[in-house]
């Protein structure tokens, strides 16, 4: 559900700003971060049953998430601003 309302959202933003995915590359990016933060939060909670597994999976996710919002403040592919 929580998920279905994030991709939901982005692609409402996407709409509303009338910037696109595969044409502006710090969009595509995002939008790819958000998919594998998705993919991450789905195998944290339904694919692991170790608690060491799951932490470790959430802390990778929170640096997904951090490279989102990275990408989403200075509307640059992340890689971009260590270069």
């Amino acid at each position: 559900m929580i998920d279905a309302v994030l991709l939901a959202s982005a692609i409402a933003l996407t709409v509303f700003i009338q910037q696109y995915p595969f044409v502006d590359n710090w969009l595509t990016v995002k939008f790819f971060l958000l998919i594998v933060y998705i993919v991450l939060a789905h195998i944290a909670f339904k694919k692991l049953t170790t608690t060491r597994g799951q932490v470790t999976v959430g802390i990778v996710a929170i640096v997904v998430f951090g490279l989102t919002v990275l990408t989403a403040i200075t509307r640059q592919p992340f890689w971009q601003l260590f270069v």
